[in-house]
């Protein structure tokens, strides 16, 4: 080769490695890495690389200082390096003022020799801030993510394909629950929920699809519980090989659930029966107005036959149905529930055993009553009449629900004391207060009942009888509510029924009454207006009142009864219908006691006393009487009135 090729070689393999020189520090440059060099005594020589600005250093800085004093902390792989071994180290220090803080490097440290420095070592850096606080964080996420789902409500599983639990959240060693882990997930899932958990577990691993199920499982407690499960698969390229289980126990909200669905059942129950028992109602006083001619007047023809004619009998049967047929309206404005008729503190005991007889005829004679009622001072506040009939009309059931076959019918009063829990079990509570409460339960041995035909057992014109008109048990709820009590019910069936009504004890001692004849010669006298729009009970009640003895105007209504007040100042009492057109009772009692404040004011209505009277709390009202009524009622509920005196005398 001429020494012109060699001179152009050697320009061309300097070029060659100036490039190679350049590259490598432009790679030095944009690098986190630093390039040391140092000599045997441990001094740098060299010291070059982006790396540098991290450690607040620039190229060439760090010549002539000590690696022994820049990293005291690595003196021992430094020198094991100078001692001629490859050395690996991490290290985390503020090196210069201008330094981060907390920067992690990892040094490559190994002997070598250059002809133009001699013996000495070489050294790499490299940055691992940048990991360092990338673990940092991925160990700091991973360990709020555990904390969060060991903290979940939920159970959170990752279960294998054989459905084998892996992981378990709140797996600590005091946590019963970590006990699972290992134990496959079907194991705790009751029999007849199996198949579809199973399917739902395919699924995950076969076809990659998440699952949501309701199951019960039983749990290391024995206790089982309802759970709403969700499985997801875990994707993965290669397919799921895992999958995670959520489960949570639905046991409180199906618990409010439930209760929520019971409030909403009792509050659709008041409103039907709040609508019906205005419609009842309504009817029970139109009819009450009827039943007022046919009562009134066989009352009167009655007063003027003595038994010993050939139709008194017939009169007083014409009476007895019309008073049967009154009954029935008090059983409509009873399902109304407005009020609590006239109350006074009765002993149950001695309502059902002054009942026995006519509940002996009335049963058939292949089935038995049998009575458990022992008297007590502990009284209800009550309406005779109306617990009679809850009586009658449960007797009537019982024996219906016993049919052909021998059966018995069992009656048994007491007291107890119900909690809220037991009141809130009971058919239309009505928000009752806990506390003691008398009972009367009437049990049978008959067919029973399912539990769609429990719910509407109550409901009005619901029967499960050809004949029956679904009124009878209507009417004891109706009574019932009216009395501020409840109804619990056990049913089942062939098992046979028991209805138990409770009603709130007073604190008042039972009262008995006897009713004593009443003389239709009435020794009072005086001038009796009588305000009424139906004609028919204007021409009744003036006739008996006028037996009586006494002297008797009327008027067809409001306005017509305020100028015939007017007219004739000596008026002693007025009898006033509550309901009429052009001025209602109410309006009329508000002016009759503008005109005279001491007027004695009978008030007649067809609904109840306790309903009608209210109104008229603390405004003077000197009495009330129910229609339909007979002359005996009439007679002495203006006696009554008159011997009281005026109101206000002294």
């Amino acid at each position: 080769m001429s020494e012109a090729e060699t001179e152009a070689s050697i320009a061309s393999r300097l070029a060659e490695l100036t490039a190679h020189a350049d590259l490598f520090q432009e790679v030095l440059a944009n690098l986190p890495v630093i390039l040391f060099r140092l000599d045997r005594a441990g001094v740098f020589t060299l010291s070059i690389g982006a790396g540098l600005a991290r450690l607040g250093m620039r190229d060439g800085q760090a010549v002539g200082t000590s690696a022994f004093d820049m990293l005291p902390e690595a003196r021992a792989e430094l020198q094991a390096a100078l001692d001629g071994g490859t050395i690996v180290f991490e290290t985390t220090r503020r090196v210069s003022a201008g330094a981060q803080a907390g920067m992690r490097f990892r040094y490559l440290v190994y002997a070598a020799f250059d002809a133009s420095h001699g013996e000495g070592l070489v050294a790499f850096a490299i940055d691992l801030t940048q990991g360092m606080k990338a673990e940092d964080s991925l160990q700091r996420s991973e360990a709020e993510f555990r904390s969060l789902v060991d903290h979940s409500p939920d159970i959170v599983l990752r279960i294998d394909r054989a459905g084998t639990i892996l992981f378990v959240n709140r797996s600590e060693a005091n946590s019963p629950i970590g006990a699972i882990k290992d134990r496959s997930v079907l194991d705790f899932v009751l029999e007849k929920d199996l198949p579809r958990l199973r399917d739902a577990v395919r699924r995950a691993f076969k076809e990659s699809l998440a699952s949501q199920l309701e199951c019960d499982a039983r749990g290391l407690d024995q206790v089982v519980r309802p759970f709403d499960v969700r499985i997801s698969p875990i994707p993965l390229p290669t397919g799921p090989e895992a999958a995670i289980v959520v489960a949570t126990d639905m046991s409180e909200r199906k618990r409010l659930a439930d209760q929520e669905a019971r409030l909403q059942a009792q509050i659709q129950q008041s409103q039907k029966l709040e609508s019906l028992g205005l419609l009842a109602g309504g009817v029970a006083h139109d009819f009450n107005n009827l039943l007022m001619g046919v009562l009134g007047n066989a009352s009167l023809v009655l007063m003027h036959m003595g038994p010993s004619s050939p139709h008194y009998e017939h009169l007083k049967g014409i009476e007895a149905s019309a008073r049967r047929a009154a009954e029935l309206c008090q059983q409509m404005l009873a399902y109304s529930g407005k009020g609590r008729f006239v109350v006074q503190p009765i002993d149950v005991s001695e309502v059902v055993l002054g009942t026995v007889r006519l509940l002996e005829a009335s049963i058939p004679k292949h089935v038995t009553l049998k009575l458990d009622c022992v008297p007590s001072d502990r009284a209800v506040e009550a309406d005779t009449v109306q617990l009679r009939q809850i009586v009658m009309n449960l007797v009537l059931n019982a024996a219906d629900a016993i049919g052909e076959r021998r059966g018995m019918i069992t009656i048994r009063t007491g007291a107890l004391h119900c909690d809220a829990d037991y009141l809130g079990s009971t058919f239309f509570d009505d928000k009752l207060e806990p506390g003691h409460y008398a009972f009367i339960e009437i049990s049978d041995n008959g067919c029973g009942m399912d539990k769609a035909t429990r719910a509407q057992m109550f409901d009005p014109f619901f029967s499960t009888k050809s004949h029956g008109r679904g009124l009878g048990l209507a009417a004891v709820l109706g009574i019932v509510r009216g009395h501020r009590g409840a109804i619990k019910v056990y049913s089942e069936v062939a098992a046979g029924t028991s209805l138990k009504v409770i009603l709130p004890v007073s604190s008042l001692p039972a009262q008995r009454f006897e009713h004593t004849p009443v003389s239709l010669r009435s020794p009072l006298q005086g001038r009796v207006l009588i305000i009424d729009d139906e004609p028919m009970i204007l021409g009744i009640a003036r006739e008996i009142l006028e037996h009586a003895g006494f002297e008797v105007i009327t008027a067809n209504d409001g306005e017509e009864g305020l100028t015939k007040f007017r007219d004739n100042p000596d008026t002693r009492l007025v009898l006033l219908d509550l309901t009429m057109p052009r001025m209602s009772g109410d309006e009329v009692f508000r002016e009759l006691r503008k005109l005279r404040p001491s007027v004695r004011v009978l008030l007649s209505s067809g609904y109840n006393e306790q309903d009608t009277t209210s109104r008229f709390a603390g405004k003077g009202l000197a009495g009330f009487i129910q229609k339909p009524y007979g002359a005996e009622q009439l007679v002495e509920a203006v006696r009554s009135v008159l011997k009281r005196g005026e109101p206000g005398a002294s």
